[in-house]
């Protein structure tokens, strides 16, 4: 199917509608008892996480009986939810409040992403920041967008190429795996800055928009990649697995660098993450 700026409206209104009633109710008005791990003491999940995932997925399925529609905390759970992906005519995937670990420390950078995939293509995506009432949105070959809630619209653009040496870059480095828990803090100095926002709707925001130059990841899943990916390249920039495929609905996991252009990619893969 088309998915056009109708489709993306009403996205945006289901999304503000689970924020103001499961999420932000819930910042700064949390107990103890409504946080849990799921991996490990940093993958945390909340009562805002998992309502406002049901109250996205319940609405979607209601405006699209017949697409796919999950969410991370529905796969935590159940990772066949997520069969099929590939192959939907049209899916959904979800993450409810991403960057939870800013989100229960009372740190405001968190926002909600929902991805739009179609026969094993992204086709648009969201990154809703709550807060703020403020977005991005992208469509495939219509471009990607950001909105405020006064009314202001940008179209967005990567940021000029430029030397490692003069780069902006994000890296959440704390939550990779090894080798590259260790090996790219050690590589960061070769920056002109590097910073960490835990959460991948900002990571994407700063690329995307071109405040920074480049993002790389070697963790989180499809509910964190796929909307910002389409972000990236529609916004006139590159982005790739660390192995130089493409990020699709089709993968697993993480590894991905986004960057203003293919040599800017290539150059902060060899100089920051040691590849190559």
């Amino acid at each position: 199917m088309r998915f056009g700026d109708e489709h993306i409206d009403r996205l945006v209104d289901i999304v503000r509608e689970a924020n103001e009633t499961e999420v932000l109710p819930r910042f700064h008005g949390l107990s103890a008892g409504d946080i849990s791990t799921k991996n490990g003491a940093i993958d945390v999940v909340t009562e805002a996480d998992t309502r406002a995932e049901v109250f996205i997925t319940d609405a979607l399925k209601k405006l699209y009986p017949d697409a796919l529609v999950f969410g991370e905390e529905a796969y935590s759970a159940d990772p066949r939810v997520a069969d099929g992906l590939g192959e939907a005519e049209l899916a959904f995937v979800i993450d409810p409040v991403d960057g939870t670990m800013n989100f229960t420390t009372g740190l405001s950078m968190f926002g909600t992403i929902v991805a739009v995939t179609a026969n094993g293509e992204t086709i648009a995506g969201l990154h809703y920041e709550p807060l703020q009432d403020n977005r991005l949105t992208v469509i495939r070959g219509a471009g990607a967008y950001e909105s405020t809630k006064h009314g202001r619209s940008a179209k967005l653009k990567v940021a000029d190429p430029v030397p490692v040496s003069e780069m902006k870059g994000v890296i959440n480095w704390a939550y990779f795996p090894e080798p590259y828990r260790s090996r790219v803090p050690a590589l960061m100095p070769k920056l002109r800055f590097g910073t960490s926002t835990n959460s991948s709707v900002f990571d994407y925001w700063l690329t995307s928009t071109g405040r920074y130059h480049f993002m790389g990841n070697a963790s989180g899943n499809l509910w964190d990649h796929l909307a910002g990916v389409l972000m990236q390249e529609e916004a006139g920039g590159y982005a790739a697995r660390f192995d130089g495929s493409p990020y699709t609905p089709k993968v697993k996991g993480a590894e991905v660098i986004c960057a203003p252009d293919q040599e800017s990619w290539e150059a902060v893969r060899r100089e920051i993450f040691g590849i190559g």
